[in-house]
């Protein structure tokens, strides 16, 4: 702890009842002070100066506070609790009770703090400023205390259970794990070495609770310099981490960013100013999908508070990030997001919230663009009285990565706290939505090779809120029960349309291949993800995204003509059916042609119930039925 001297020395000479007859307590605590102001102070010899006041005179309250100050700094917990405990019995109980509960909220000893903090309260004219901490304080040593007597179920492991210790750094934290839960990425470091350099790990998954032996990362990601907090990409294939102090920097502490290029990670670069800037940011979490930036900044100045920020990838850049608003953020610190793969559930370490004592986990879930459900706290023992941070969960949900608290108690030696990461299972009220990770392959229909320049597009939530990416491979969470828009464009391809949905898992992690068929006058494909108001020729929101994607194959194909052609299940009249088909067409027809499409490349017709490809006997049939589709009635392109 700190010492306040300047507090000290005033205190040492104010006149305290009975001192006329205690001469020798006052000159022994005198000579107490005198020894701590010292730069060289003899903490055991002040200790001893203190302890001779109290013999002489037991009721001298202001020499117990720094017995208790004294036991503090030495880490003996339980003897500062009973020194504040004493002071505030026998003639300081603002100080004393204050002292008392803050030390045994800080360290666990919830039912000392819950009997300080209500004593506290209980005393007259306390200014309103520690009357509200007081309350504070009380509250949360009352949730822990609450959080203690009924412990998760976790059966917690550290990772490198089944190794040789020094097979591992002396700590390791921070995790990331791959989107297939294949492979955990990590901080680590080895205190005890003369030079302690933070480097960035990998470790890969033999079964479901055993990891092999770790390894530094291939590439030149890895420098003599320190590589902090690290957040891996679904697809492994971009990592960003935070980095301090280097010339590229803005300010002190950076994010940085690699690339998974030809077998290595590339040279770390900054991610530049649309998220770094001369105040500290740190701790990033790339989502799974690459396509949002969680990190913390604060200014670091007196009275500063850490926050949680976010930018968005557009493809090419970063969004200027802006701060998430409450209840995430609130009057405290916020640290260590993570933005599972189910796209809507956030993990975060908070003092804003009640918890039980400095910093703990919580979770919160994206109901709407930028509204958050209230933080839940995770509860013990993922949470503890130290401050927690740092968890990841596997994509399915299953199992939480966390270094540090209580978990890491067994990696803990001779008072110095080396953590170290613990794999535990995930409860089933604190677990993220049910979600598989899939690899897909994009192929020729004809010749079966692989087509490099495919752009996928996959969303649940509509234009704007998809998933990316460019090449022959793509791989995305898919979170359970969840109908999401998969869109594959190509040059020279038919534009590929699915909705993607699975009732139940099909494995945390599976393997998919999608066959294009090359642009042929007379071909026709359905957009699976255009929907219409019931009834009604009005689109529904979620189908623009459908549409963009379709103006961007008719931008890469130039040379195409196409028939927008409407059909409709068999309820109703025909003539009914053949109107609200056309008239569904003609909307796909305006709103592309609204988006820059010359008309001369567009038709539309409507078909009614004259072509289903599917029965009408049942719903599932007829929701078939009810579909775009496209015609090809032209096409130049060099390949035909």
């Amino acid at each position: 702890m700190r010492f306040n001297w300047f507090f000290i020395i005033i205190i040492s000479i104010t006149p305290f009842e009975g001192f006329s007859q205690n001469r020798k307590a006052q000159r022994a605590y005198l000579n107490g002070v005198k020894e701590l102001t010292k730069s060289n102070a003899d903490y055991s010899k002040a200790e001893r100066f203190f302890q001779k006041a109290i013999r002489v005179y037991p009721k001298y309250a202001q020499a117990l506070i720094l017995l208790g100050d004294l036991s503090l700094k030495e880490l003996e917990f339980t003897k500062a609790i009973s020194y504040y405990e004493k002071s505030a019995l026998i003639g300081d109980p603002r100080v004393g009770y204050f002292k008392m509960g803050m030390t045994a909220l800080n360290h666990g000893f919830y039912q000392k703090a819950i009997i300080a903090f209500t004593s506290y309260l209980n005393l007259k004219n306390i200014p309103k400023v520690k009357r509200f901490k007081a309350n504070r304080y009380l509250r949360s040593s009352e949730f822990g205390l609450r959080a203690m007597e009924k412990p998760l179920d976790i059966k917690p492991k550290n990772i490198n259970w089944d190794h040789e210790t020094d097979s591992y750094p002396e700590s390791y934290f921070f995790p990331s794990i791959s989107g297939d839960n294949s492979t955990l990425y990590f901080t680590g470091r080895n205190v005890s070495s003369p030079w302690v350099d933070e480097n960035i790990f990998e470790v890969e998954r033999v079964n479901e609770d055993s990891w092999a032996l770790p390894k530094m990362v291939s590439g030149k990601i890895n420098t003599y310099q320190n590589e902090g907090a690290v957040s891996v990409q679904g697809d492994e294939k971009r990592m960003v981490f935070a980095a301090c102090n280097r010339k590229t920097g803005y300010g002190s502490c950076d994010i940085y960013m690699s690339e998974y290029l030809n077998g290595s990670w590339s040279s770390a670069e900054n991610i530049g100013p649309e998220i770094n800037t001369t105040q500290w940011e740190t701790q990033p979490c790339l989502s799974a999908d690459g396509q949002y930036l969680f990190f913390v900044r604060d200014s670091r100045k007196p009275g500063s508070n850490s926050n949680i920020w976010i930018s968005r990838w557009n493809g090419s850049s970063w969004s200027r990030a802006k701060q998430l608003p409450a209840p995430i953020n609130g009057s405290g610190d916020e640290f260590s997001p993570f933005f599972h793969a189910d796209g809507k559930t956030l993990y975060f370490s908070s003092s804003s919230h009640l918890g039980m004592g400095g910093l703990d986990l919580f979770k919160s879930e994206l109901i709407s663009n930028n509204e958050w459900s209230v933080p839940v706290n995770l509860g013990y023992p993922i949470n503890d009285f130290r401050d927690n941070f740092g968890l990841v969960i596997s994509t399915n949900g299953e199992y939480g990565f966390l270094a540090g608290g209580d978990l890491s108690k067994g990696s803990y030696h001779f008072k110095t706290q080396n953590p170290q990461i613990y794999q535990f299972k995930m409860p089933e009220l604190l677990k993220p939505e049910p979600t598989d990770w899939i690899k897909i392959w994009a192929l020729d229909k004809d010749d079966e090779s692989i087509i490099k320049d495919a752009a996928w597009s996959l969303s649940s939530k509509g234009l704007g809120k998809e998933s990316i990416g460019f090449g022959g491979v793509f791989e995305s969470s898919i979170p359970v029960a969840t109908h999401m828009a998969l869109n594959v464009v190509a040059k020279g391809y038919n534009m590929f349309s699915r909705d993607v949905f699975y009732e139940t898992s099909k494995g945390e992690s599976f393997q998919d291949t999608i066959l294009l068929t090359p642009i042929k006058e007379g071909d026709t494909f359905i957009l699976n993800n255009i929907m219409f108001e019931f009834d009604k020729a009005i689109l529904v929101k979620k189908s623009i995204l459908e549409i963009s994607r379709l103006v961007d194959w008719l931008m890469e194909n130039p040379g195409v003509e196409i028939e927008f052609r409407g059909h409709t299940d068999d309820k109703g009249l025909y003539s009914y059916n053949l109107k609200l088909s056309k008239d569904r067409a003609k909307a796909v027809y305006d709103e592309v042609l609204s988006r820059g499409i010359s008309g001369r490349r567009l038709f539309y017709k409507g078909v009614g119930d004259a072509a289903p490809i599917s029965t009408n006997e049942s719903e599932a049939g007829r929701a078939i039925n009810r579909r775009t589709e496209i015609l090809i009635k032209k096409s130049s392109y060099e390949g035909n």
